[in-house]
């Protein structure tokens, strides 16, 4: 029927075989390349994730780990986590919304160097009548940046948050690039929290860019408070 892909959603619902046997898993697996290879057609077997499953870990799959064995390409696709959250400053009710690709492993092509990011939108129908004006709306997926933590960051405004945290946060005291708990007041990005919009894990981000960069230099000094070296 000149068929060029077919998805098999779930692949557990195509086989009637144990789920946890590499045998029994592998079997399926090359029954689905025969047709692939048959029917010069492109397969793409979505499966299901076990607890604790890990974005862009291959091996995350439920059961056996003969499906990814065989597969040429795999892909993982995840919620967005609370760390992910925090570092992109998304808000805990908009997390789930967001979606992460993954591409761990791609035997045809080289590894991307980062994820792929979609989001759920509401997309109204435009079927409202004066008898039903809300109308319907349908869930589809766009993709989706993550914002930039320098975003609307000037020169001027960096300028400004260095020379802050080079004098420090007093009593001859000096920043830290570490955050040991959320009340360390020596945090340095604690001081791009308080001059702009930016969250924690923005913040976070900014710090080690700069010291990556040698724009924050790590070293010690005699701390007045502590009376030792920090």
């Amino acid at each position: 029927n000149e068929i060029g892909a077919v998805f098999v959603d779930p692949f557990v619902n195509s086989h009637d075989l144990d789920e946890n046997s590499n045998p029994h898993i592998n079997a399926a697996a090359r029954a689905w390349a025969e047709v692939a290879n048959d029917a010069t057609c492109g397969v793409t077997l979505v499966h299901h994730t076990r607890k604790g499953a890990i974005a862009g870990d291959a091996d995350s799959g439920r059961g056996a780990s003969a499906l990814v064995n065989a597969a040429r390409v795999a892909l993982t696709l995840s919620h967005m986590s609370e760390d992910d959250a925090t570092k992109y400053g998304i808000p805990a009710e908009e997390r789930r919304l967001h979606i992460r690709l993954d591409d761990p492993k791609a035997n045809l092509a080289p590894p991307s160097d980062k994820a792929r990011w979609f989001r759920l939108a509401s997309v109204r129908l435009g079927n409202d009548t004066p008898e039903y004006p809300a109308g319907d709306s349908v869930q589809a997926v766009e993709q989706w940046e993550p914002p930039s933590p320098w975003e609307g960051i000037t020169m001027s405004m960096a300028v400004e948050i260095l020379d802050a945290m080079q004098r420090g946060p007093g009593l001859g005291e000096q920043y830290t690039t570490s955050r040991r708990g959320r009340s360390n007041a020596r945090w340095a990005g604690s001081v791009i929290t308080a001059m702009t919009d930016r969250t924690d894990g923005q913040a976070s981000q900014i710090v080690k860019q700069w010291v990556a960069e040698g724009v924050l230099i790590e070293g010690t000094y005699d701390s007045p408070a502590n009376r030792r070296e920090a």
